[in-house]
């Protein structure tokens, strides 16, 4: 859902009235199933909404056409495939987002082929995966390895690879995906164990940090980088999901990123998570996105292609929301509780995010 439309006081009287109707209107009208028309063109807006694509939706150009339709980037892999049809989309007008694992790798790259295949070789010949262990969230028959950081000679190849790659496709922006400064045990198979001594392990993720710093910014030297893992790496644009890795992993609060935004030293990339968190969590976690995308200018709001979260971008699209024009920067209104004014259209409007009650909302103000 977008977030919260809460009414102004009683004197912004019917106008407010009939500005919350028409807006519900048109959102009834853009969420009765995930296959409805997409909603007009993107008004001229610092923030960005982006779609995430697989292989699948560049074998059918039409239906390509009609999904992105609306959207200002998208995120995708699979360097060297269907780069004609990514470039047709870059001609349109459309930020490409060129993912990368930097994390693990599948058994599979040898067959893939091309970037996949070259990372592997590479790290076949210099026994670049941490021995012994295997990535908690692949099968569990034939685990994705992961890439041993600890050696910074592993982490330069790996950045050297994937910055060729880049310049090969001419990626507008690079998405590094799970970079993380930390070594956990949730990374790893329940009975794997790290390949050396428990009073070691803080040495080895500190090499781990370093060297996952390093690859964020020689990669950034080249390109925009945007990285999904941990808000403290100093990198120029931060993946934030409302309520799933970054929290339950231990990771940096919210209050972490909206600092580090707030003082320029990051532009965020916002995502729900849809398939990480319960149904009845949506509502909650959609508004505060929403919102936070609205309050940081130049920030970027990624959908998955389908389902719910699809559904989500197509209200977006037809709602006003994408028009708000901030009068200025957000301030902290108090512990926790960010706020910005501006505009849409010719109304006021205000935008707050609430990190500690993980809500946010827009609203209408009162007539001056």
């Amino acid at each position: 859902m977008v977030p919260a439309l809460t009414p102004g006081p009683a004197r912004a009287g019917v106008a407010a009235c009939l500005l919350l109707l028409l807006l519900l209107l048109l959102l009834a009208a853009c969420t009765a199933n995930d296959t409805v028309a997409p909603g007009p063109e993107p008004v001229a807006s610092p923030r960005r909404l982006a779609i995430a694509l697989e292989m699948d939706h560049f074998a059918h150009a039409a239906a390509l056409d009609t999904l992105v339709r609306g959207f200002d980037a998208f995120l995708y892999g699979h360097p060297g495939s269907f780069e004609d049809e990514v470039a047709r989309l870059e001609a349109a007008g459309l930020e490409s987002i060129r993912y990368f694992n930097v994390f693990a790798t599948d058994p599979l790259y040898p067959v893939w082929g091309g970037f996949f295949a070259e990372l592997d070789r590479f790290l076949t010949d210099t026994d670049g995966w941490i021995p012994g262990v295997g990535f908690a969230f692949s099968n569990p028959e034939e685990p994705d390895l992961i890439i041993d950081h600890t050696r910074s000679e592993v982490s330069a190849g790996v950045a050297r690879i994937v910055a060729a790659w880049a310049d090969s496709i001419d990626a507008d922006r690079v998405f590094l995906d799970l970079t993380f400064d930390t070594l956990a045990d949730w990374m790893i198979r329940e009975d794997d164990r790290w390949p050396w001594p428990p009073a070691e392990h803080a040495h080895h993720e500190a090499l781990w940090a370093a060297n996952m710093q390093s690859l964020i910014q020689a990669l950034g030297e080249r390109r925009p980088v945007m990285i999904n893992g941990s808000v403290r790496l100093a990198a120029p644009s931060v993946l934030y999901e409302s309520q799933v890795w970054n929290d339950r992993r231990g990771f940096s609060p919210w209050a972490d990123l909206m600092a580090r935004a707030l003082a320029g030293e990051t532009i965020p990339g916002l995502h729900v998570g849809h398939h990480l968190i319960a149904p009845w969590e949506y509502p909650a976690a959609e508004s505060m996105v929403a919102a936070a995308w609205l309050l940081l200018g130049g920030s970027y709001l990624l959908v998955e292609p389908d389902g719910r979260p699809l559904a989500w971008a197509r209200e977006i699209q037809a709602s006003r929301l994408r028009g708000f024009d901030a009068a200025g920067p957000p301030t902290q209104v108090s512990p926790g509780l960010y706020r910005v004014h501006g505009q849409i259209g010719s109304a006021a409007w205000a935008v707050e995010v609430d990190v500690r009650a993980r809500t946010g909302r827009v609203y209408p103000l009162p007539p001056s």
